[in-house]
């Protein structure tokens, strides 16, 4: 995957993500006619703000890449691939995704703020290490 493919494929997803968050915000209620959560939607609404967050990430990623290679795993002298980028968005959209759900159902705390991040720092480095 080249750097302008990534590029491409992040505002794509951006555009997706964004595209579908904004229609359910403006034509979907997010209750049904008996007065219950609309579940499909919650989930779409959720889909859509993964897919804007990972397609934002990985262009950020990307481009911090280029100044701090050591960001993607790799020393100084070397080129870090693109597809690093990728992986790090993805596993931010997921810390962002899972903090959004459980500030959703009203959940969230500061404790389970910094295990999530702690354990999205220690899959990425563990991925890292490993690859």
């Amino acid at each position: 995957m080249t750097r302008a493919q990534l590029t491409l494929f992040s505002i794509i997803a951006i555009a997706a993500g964004g595209g579908l968050v904004f229609y359910l915000l403006t034509a979907v209620p997010p209750v049904d006619s008996s007065g219950q959560l609309d579940t499909p939607a919650i989930v779409l609404f959720f889909i859509g703000l993964a897919l804007a967050a990972w397609g934002a990430a990985s262009l950020i990623a990307s481009v911090l890449h280029l100044q701090w290679p050591a960001l993607a795993g790799v020393g100084p002298r070397s080129r870090p691939p693109v597809t690093a980028a990728l992986r790090q968005g993805g596993v931010f959209a997921a810390a962002f995704s899972i903090l959004a759900v459980l500030a959703f159902f009203q959940r969230l705390d500061i404790a389970l703020i910094l295990v999530t991040l702690l354990v999205a720092g220690l899959l990425e480095a563990f991925i890292q290490n490993r690859g």
